[in-house]
């Protein structure tokens, strides 16, 4: 089984991520998989953390939020599981005999 994370993303978001690499991305996909069910702290409680004075003195409360890694190894776990418990879940890319990309949807958008 392969698991593409940004495609992975995409299927469940239903449109393109914002670049995991960014502080928007990587709370958007924290976000998802949150709101999945997965046992990830909520990254919107960041928001209620950061105060004028927090930014003007430089510090983002960002413990908690998870590195772009980090959320593509759980996304991929995420597809795995979704894999193993509800294979009517999710969508076969290419051939058996050279490896298939597992995503975690039952149908796909022409466009992401």
């Amino acid at each position: 089984m392969e698991v593409y994370p940004h495609a992975a993303f995409s299927v469940l978001l239903g449109c393109q991520p914002f670049p995991k690499n960014t502080f928007e991305g990587r709370v958007q996909r924290q976000l998802l998989l949150h709101n999945q069910g997965l046992q990830v702290p909520d990254p919107m409680r960041i928001f209620e953390e950061i105060t004028r004075y927090r930014l003007l003195q430089g510090i983002l409360p960002l413990d908690g939020l998870y590195t772009a890694r980090e959320l593509d190894a759980l996304v991929a776990a995420f597809t795995a599981w979704v894999a193993a418990t509800t294979p009517e879940a999710i969508t076969r890319l290419g051939r058996p005999e050279e490896g298939e990309i597992i995503l975690p949807g039952a149908e796909l958008q022409s466009k992401y």
